[in-house]
Order: structure tokens, then C-alpha cells, then sequence
């Protein structure tokens, strides 16, 4: 497993995750790209953004991201996905996860992350458990998703 930041040239990549993120990932994922990922270059300039494909064997599987909300932010909010079916349950994730809170520490200079996940993605949970997240609350998004909460200090 290798991470590769996007970039201008390579995010047409993303094409092939939106079709996959239709037919099999709608149901664990509320978005599979940070927030304002149109300005993902300003963003990343800015310390707002630290944005990766995950490849294995030099092929792109998923994406993982840590974003702040604004540049003084000590917190930034994690996402990730493993858009390959056949790539889940290796540890692929958990691995992507790791690193990024590592490298995203110094990057973003923050102290914690903090992510929401779906109650019944009983993977992502244990994933999330093993790289030091914490569950901090339960509750419902405007648009009647519930979540879990979970948090990870630095």
C-alpha cells in the first residue's frame, strides 16, 4: 500500500469512485471527497487539507483526507474509503488511516481528529478502534443518517 496526494493532474482518477460510489458505497458513505475538493490545491496551500489516493500495486483503491475547517482549527475531520471491493478487509484502510494521522499531525499541525461513521459499518468501526479512535457520541444529521462519533487525540 502507497498514498499518492491528488493533484489538478491526476483527480480525473475520481471518475472511476463516483461510478463505484453509486452502486456499492452509497450505503456506508455520505461523500467520498473532502469538502470544497473543487479548490483541493488552495485548500492544500492553505493547511486546510491533506488529500491522498491509496494505491496498491500502483492502482488506485480509495482515497483518504483529513480537512480543516479553518486554519487555526486544532481539529480536522477524517474520510476515507476503499472503493475496490476486493481491497476491504485486508488491513488496506487501517494502514491509509494510520499514516495520514501521522503525517496529517505535522501537516496540519492539529491535535486531534475526529470522523462519524455509520453504526452498522462494523468494519470501519474496528478499524477506526485499532488506529486509537475513541467513540465520543451517537446521533442523527439533519438529513436522517445516524452516526457514531468518534474521536482520536494527537
Amino acid at each position: 500500500m502507497k498514498l499518492l496526494a491528488v493533484s489538478a493532474e491526476n483527480l480525473v482518477w475520481y471518475g472511476m469512485f463516483e461510478a463505484k460510489y453509486d452502486a456499492c458505497l452509497k450505503e456506508y458513505l455520505s461523500r467520498i471527497k473532502p469538502h470544497g475538493a473543487e479548490q483541493f490545491e488552495q485548500l492544500t496551500k492553505a493547511g486546510l487539507l491533506l488529500w491522498d489516493y491509496i494505491l496498491l500495486d500502483g492502482k488506485p483503491v480509495g482515497s483518504v483526507w483529513l480537512e480543516k475547517e479553518s486554519g487555526d482549527a486544532k481539529s480536522a475531520v477524517l474520510g476515507i474509503f476503499i472503493a475496490e471491493k476486493s481491497c476491504r478487509g485486508k488491513h488496506i484502510g487501517e494502514e491509509a488511516v494510520r499514516w495520514i494521522c501521522r503525517d496529517g499531525a505535522e501537516k496540519l499541525e492539529i491535535n486531534f481528529i475526529e470522523l462519524h461513521v455509520r453504526p452498522y459499518n462494523m468494519r470501519a468501526i474496528r478499524c477506526y478502534r485499532k488506529c486509537g479512535f475513541e467513540e465520543t457520541g451517537r446521533f442523527v444529521k439533519p438529513n436522517g443518517v445516524e452516526v457514531i462519533q468518534m474521536i482520536r487525540k494527537l
